[in-house]
C-alpha cells in the first residue's frame, strides 16, 4: 500500500523539497497507528491490576475501588472521538457518548465492548470473551485474553 502511495505521488510534479513533505505525513499515517494496537489484556490478581498490552508498552489500570464492570456491546454508540485514533488498526484515546459521559478506549471491535467504571474514570476494553473477563475481574481470579 506504501508503495502504490508513493508511485502515485511521484508522478506528480512537485518541486524538490516539498514532494518529501507530500510524502511524510503518508509515512506516518502507516507507521505510527500499529504501535497503538491493542495486543490483550491481562489481570494480575497479585498486583490488582488490569494491564492492556500494546504493541511496544503496556497500559495499567489499578482494579481497586471498580464501582462497575459489565458487557455492553452498544457501549460506544454515538461516540464523539475528542482525541485519539478512530478506527486504523484500533480505537483508542478519549471518546464521548450520552451514556457513559468522558471515557478512555482501549478497542479492537466494539461489539465485545466490556465497560469498567471507577469512581473518577471509565474505560471500555474488548477482550476476546467479555462474559469470561467480566467474571474474572468480579471474582478477582486471573485472565489472559
Amino acid at each position: 500500500m506504501l508503495i502504490a502511495i508513493l508511485v502515485n505521488l511521484s508522478h506528480l510534479d512537485i518541486p524538490a523539497p516539498y514532494d518529501t513533505i507530500a510524502i511524510l505525513p503518508t509515512m506516518a499515517l502507516i507507521i505510527i497507528p500499529p504501535f497503538f494496537i491493542i495486543r490483550g489484556y491481562e489481570i494480575d490478581t497479585e498486583r490488582q491490576l488490569l494491564i492492556i498490552k500494546r504493541l511496544g508498552w503496556n497500559t495499567t489500570f489499578s482494579l481497586n475501588f471498580i464501582q462497575a464492570t459489565y458487557h455492553d456491546e452498544k457501549s460506544m454508540k454515538s461516540s464523539i472521538r475528542l482525541f485519539g485514533n478512530g478506527g486504523l488498526f484500533s480505537f483508542t484515546g478519549l471518546y464521548r457518548n450520552k451514556t457513559l459521559g468522558m471515557y478512555r478506549a482501549y478497542v479492537n471491535d466494539p461489539k465485545y465492548a466490556v465497560v469498567i467504571e471507577w469512581p473518577d474514570r471509565t474505560i471500555v476494553v474488548t477482550p476476546k470473551d467479555p462474559e469470561e473477563f467480566v467474571h474474572c475481574i468480579e471474582s478477582n481470579k486471573s485472565v489472559y485474553s
